[in-house]
């Protein structure tokens, strides 16, 4: 917080009319004149016109106040408590005094104005905060991104921010893959959490630390992830010094499991549905430091190609990364080889068209999957072999008898499952923990 108060005349009367008297007539004229609702005494205490009305137990002011539109400028903004409690919004102030009144007041107005308005977000009219949204500094240009984020409200009272990289991740979110962070206790139209925020009467959240938040258009922006398919190719190891040939999007982390590769990937995807193109660049370097691009960038050749492996011993993992199993669903191929220092592994993302029976597909090699980590072996295996039945479809429709033969490998997977169902039973008796008959039915599966 600054700690100067307002240095107008106007407004300091209005603070201080606020404060000391029961004179709506003066509040009213003081705002036509100018007087600005959202100014403050300043350092150490930050109190607007509302703060002081509320602290100080002067409900026919809160009144005016709020009919001249204090509650949406000033009610989420933090101030000296007092001893009051909180961080001293003006509701806080008026609840630490047992001001009971006044409290009833504000739970109104933010309840008859605001709870509407919430529904208006996404034309539900349900009042929820579900969805897709970007951040911009309050009173800037919305198209200067500095953040991107889903909501996801539970129940009546609280919603919890996910993303799929850290806070200032610009990137499109990815539902399938984004995980929790940040959450907000829901007060009316109030938000209270890591910072106070406040649902304006248009749907934007406006945060106390200057920023504010607003639905993306279009509604959810995952659907490049949830409805792609398509195929990696791998184009090599090329050369990369300080000057770049790819801007770092992801810094390096040395994290082995290849987790913030697959971040990179989704959302290298959405920004390919966002723009419209169906090819894109991804790379990595040092194991995880990621770029990527849509189209055929082919900046990643500025300083040289090194050829097709192994790469370079990676100082921040402590391996080389020749050899990996990273895959994805619905995409042909795998990241198999990473970067190392100063090395791009370069691969190009090609979008295809998905059929209902590929997607069916799609699906059930991951149910097959998602059966063998529980132990459901069973499961497991008639999954297989409806998997065979599809691949087969596929291939007699597409006159291409090899593509069941080679895509599938669902008689392999079913034979490996009973092998490995054969050896759970015997070795762990009904123990779905048993780390050693998923990793073997896993393996089978090529997971």
């Amino acid at each position: 917080m600054g700690c100067g108060s307002s240095t107008s005349p106007l407004d300091r009367r209005l603070n201080d009319t606020a404060r000391n008297t029961n004179n709506v007539k003066a509040i009213r004229d003081l705002v036509t004149q100018g007087a600005d609702l959202a100014s403050t005494n300043g350092c150490p205490w930050h109190h607007t016109p509302l703060h002081q009305a509320c602290f100080h137990n002067r409900p026919e002011i809160v009144a005016v106040l709020l009919e001249l539109g204090s509650y949406e400028k000033c009610a989420h903004l933090a101030s000296n408590p007092c001893g009051r409690g909180g961080r001293g919004l003006p509701i806080e102030l008026a609840r630490g005094g047992g001001h009971h009144k006044i409290v009833s007041m504000l739970e109104e107005y933010s309840k008859s104005h605001f709870e509407g308005a919430m529904g208006k977000i996404d034309g539900s009219g349900d009042g929820r905060l579900d969805g897709h949204y970007f951040s911009f500094r309050t009173g800037g240009n919305p198209s200067e991104v500095v953040d991107r984020f889903e909501a996801r409200q539970k129940g009546e009272n609280r919603v919890t921010y996910y993303r799929n990289g850290q806070v200032g991740c610009k990137s499109r979110v990815n539902s399938a893959t984004a995980h929790a962070m940040e959450s907000y206790e829901i007060h009316g139209n109030q938000l209270h959490g890591p910072v106070s925020a406040t649902i304006q009467p248009n749907g934007d959240i406006q945060y106390s630390h200057g920023y504010t938040s607003r639905k993306e258009a279009g509604g959810s922006s995952d659907t490049a992830r949830t409805n792609s398919i398509g195929k990696l190719e791998f184009l090599g190891l090329w050369k990369d010094t300080t000057c770049r040939a790819m801007p770092i999007k992801m810094q390096v982390r040395g994290d082995a499991s290849g987790s913030q590769i697959r971040v990179a990937f989704e959302s290298l995807l959405a920004d390919m549905q966002a723009s419209g193109h169906t090819t894109g660049i991804l790379a990595c370097q040092s194991c995880d430091q990621m770029h990527w691009s849509v189209g055929n960038d082919e900046s990643y050749k500025k300083h040289g190609y090194i050829g097709m492996g192994p790469p370079s011993r990676s100082s921040w993992s402590r391996r080389v990364h020749s050899a990996e199993t990273l895959t994805f669903d619905g995409f042909e191929g795998k990241v198999y080889m990473w970067g190392g220092d100063w090395q791009n592994a370069v691969y190009r993302v090609t979008l295809t068209e998905e059929t209902p029976d590929s997607k069916e597909l799609r699906e059930v090699q991951a149910e097959i999957i998602k059966a063998a980590q529980t132990g459901d072996f069973a499961k497991a295996g008639e999954l297989a072999k409806k998997g065979e039945a599809l691949s087969q479809k596929i291939a007699d429709m597409e006159d291409n008898p090899e593509l069941a033969e080679e895509d599938n490998g669902f008689d392999e997977a079913a034979d490996a499952l009973k092998e490995a169902a054969a050896a759970f039973v015997a070795r762990f008796g009904d123990d779905p923990r048993a780390d050693a008959v998923r990793a073997a039915v896993l393996a089978a599966l090529g997971a």
